[in-house]
């Protein structure tokens, strides 16, 4: 104060008058002049209001303007109990200021640190914000005043005052993972819920909501939230944020800590049962058609919304109420028009919830042949399009993985056991498969499970024989084939790369042009660098079957392919797993193995060679087809062994063998 009068009094010396001369101008000639030094120690003794000097403390406390080294820790209760008291006693002194600025140092003091706040419930606070919560709330809305009660006759401004500093102090309590617990068994829930519904002002319902966003971690907090009537405060709070005078950030924060808890909350079996009956499932979705995609903040609150409808979408209960209120023409709008990478991620994730189909645990096998309905109304509104566009938007080289993900999830699903949307995929005239083969291309710029997921789609797609002979001409096949090589830690990718193959060269174009393909990597047939693969020790069930497939498939109306195949050694490999098999199942009953059923469709189809039907007898075939003909327990595999035997007999030199065989 001293250096900046005299400063000042300096500069106006330096313009030709003094500040006596000045003075003496206004109010006449003084009975003393005062020197400049006299100035600046009257200057320096003025005291400040008593108000201003504790609200220039407790702003200091709360932007923590202080250094606890040294011996400081052991002076760290005396603030906490400091600030605790000045709170205490707000109802007596009523000063506005000091309280709002005293709940807003102690929320502070909370967030910032663990130990602070956990002094705070030891030194008890909670008691202190209890009570203010239950003046500003209980009270004064719901009950009536007892004029025995000298806290009464607090005005309504400093009770709503007193509503927003508690809040602020239970949010950052609650928002702390230490003493949340501590606020729910001091009671402290119940009134931050109850401030969502009666908030007067943006700051409570701010305190209010960020509150409930942080506490529903867990199943438990989520039920017990729901219990205190949480989900009826949520709506009653969105509805509050159209009553309410805010600014545009306001209302956006406020919107996205409703939306964040209805998400968190949504995440419970038990939560997702009751979200429905609510009614919030209709007021978002209806908000939802309101926002402007695009924009920043918009994308937030478009995201959370659809995570809440893929959480409900979850049930299998709720999809087609879900479904009945017009979320398929909001979501395939979404991701036709928004690009935005976590709307993207939510929206595949709730298209994949609403269309999936009950099947068994491996989804092998469908259950039910009337829950189509989301698979067909989002291939009839262009769904499958639109997502294949974002696939090739979020595919190296600038790839998001996460997103990948979900983008190829939602595919399978829609094609899965639909042929309607399979042959849309077919389409080129709407639809682009070269997608497929750029993300397959991506090599290790793609994780391990966008190519888990990508061979699955592909495995699906390649039934469907307009695209076999695409997929083949798009270069897909050699992509899918160096797949089969990756390490037995992707057994899914491998055996789905497999049955891809398996599907793709049932077609005969492709089979014949897959038998003359060199693999680039090692410049051996496709064919040659199959053999190893028939030698792995404990080779996964699935991988089997479809390598096995691949075979049979190339064997059929194919003498050069049969010729080739019967070179690699992977026959005669198979006959002896084979009988290994038949002789285990002698000793021990248990189910036919779909390998099996292959592999003896790939003898019938090989002894359909004339060249080479005594080559499988030799090799042990003809006994082994026998035994399953007379023995065998599935009748795919009967049949495909008497084919097999069929064509043996039709070589003269083998009739008289198989008659006394």
């Amino acid at each position: 104060g001293a250096a900046l009068a005299i400063t000042e009094m300096a500069t106006r010396e330096s313009r030709g008058f003094s500040l006596d001369q000045k003075e003496r101008g206004r109010e006449g000639p003084p009975n003393k002049d005062k020197t400049l030094v006299e100035m600046a120690i009257s200057s320096s003794m003025l005291k400040p209001p008593l108000e201003e000097v504790l609200v220039g403390f407790a702003q200091k406390v709360g932007s923590r303007r202080f250094d606890l080294r040294g011996n400081g820790e052991l002076l760290r209760p005396i603030l906490v109990k400091t600030m605790i008291s000045w709170l205490a006693a707000s109802p007596q002194h009523g000063n506005f200021r000091l309280m709002m600025q005293v709940g807003s140092a102690i929320a502070g003091l909370a967030a910032d640190n663990a130990k602070d706040a956990q002094l705070m419930i030891e030194e008890g606070l909670m008691p202190v914000l209890i009570k203010m919560m239950h003046l500003s709330l209980r009270i004064e809305r719901l009950g009536t005043p007892n004029p025995s009660h000298s806290h009464f006759s607090l005005s309504a401004s400093w009770r709503e005052c007193s509503a927003t500093a508690a809040a602020a102090a239970l949010a950052a309590l609650i928002q702390n993972r230490s003493t949340a617990e501590a606020v729910v068994k001091a009671g402290g829930l119940s009134p931050m819920i109850k401030l969502c519904r009666v908030a007067n002002t943006e700051v409570q319902l701010r305190h209010a909501t960020s509150a409930m966003r942080e506490f529903c971690d867990t199943d438990e907090k989520r039920d017990l939230l729901l219990n205190e009537g949480g989900l009826e405060s949520m709506l009653q709070a969105l509805e509050k944020c159209d009553m309410l005078k805010m600014d545009e950030r306001g209302e956006i924060m406020i919107r996205m800590n409703i939306l964040s808890c209805l998400q968190s909350m949504s995440l419970s079996s038990t939560v997702r049962g009751q979200i429905w009956d609510s009614g919030i499932m209709r007021k978002i979705i209806g908000l939802s058609g309101q926002v402007e995609l695009g924009k920043r903040s918009s994308n937030a609150i478009t995201a959370c919304t659809i995570a809440i409808i893929s959480n409900c979408a979850f049930t299998p209960q709720n999809r087609r109420q879900i479904f009945d209120l017009g979320v398929v023409k909001f979501l395939t709008r979404i991701v036709e028009a928004n690009k935005n990478s976590l709307v993207v991620f939510h929206a595949c994730i709730a298209i994949r919830n609403l269309a999936l189909r009950k099947a068994t645990s491996d989804f092998k096998t469908w259950l039910s042949d009337d829950d189509d309905f989301a698979q067909s109304d989002f291939g009839d509104s262009n769904c499958l399009k639109h997502l294949m566009v974002l696939l090739k938007q979020f595919s190296p080289p600038n790839n998001d993985d996460i997103v990948l993900e979900q983008l190829l999830n939602a595919l399978i699903v829609l094609v899965w056991n639909n042929s309607k949307n399979r042959s849309r995929m077919a389409n080129k005239e709407v639809i682009d498969l070269q997608h497929l083969t750029r993300l397959a291309a991506g090599g290790s710029r793609v994780n391990t499970y966008v190519r888990q997921r990508l061979a699955i789609l592909i495995a699906d797609l390649a039934q469907v024989p307009s695209i076999q002979a695409y997929f083949a001409e798009c270069g897909l096949l050699e992509h899918v084939f160096q797949w089969l090589f990756l390490p037995r830690t992707e057994a899914v990718t491998r055996y789905c790369a497999a049955g891809a193959i398996m599907n793709m060269v049932a077609n005969e174009a492709v089979s014949s042009r897959f038998g003359k393909a060199l693999f680039a990597e090692t410049k051996k047939s496709f064919l040659s660098s199959l053999a190893p693969l028939f030698q792995e020790e404990k080779m996964h069930e699935c991988m089997m079957t479809n390598l096995s497939g691949i075979l049979a498939n190339l064997c059929f109306r194919n003498d050069g392919n049969r010729a080739k195949v019967w070179q690699t050694g992977a026959v005669t490999r198979l006959i002896e797993i084979l009988r290994d098999t038949e002789m285990k199942q002698e000793a021990i009953s248990f189910g036919v193995k779909r390998s099996d059923i292959m592999i003896c469709a790939l003898l019938q189809n090989v002894t359909a060679s004339v060249t080479l039907r005594r080559q499988v007898a030799d090799s042990g075939g003809l006994q082994l087809l026998l035994n399953i003909a007379k023995k065998g327990r599935d009748m795919n595999m009967i049949r495909y062994a008497l084919g097999a035997l069929r064509n043996i007999a039709l070589e003269p030199g083998l009739q008289q063998i198989l008659i006394e065989t």
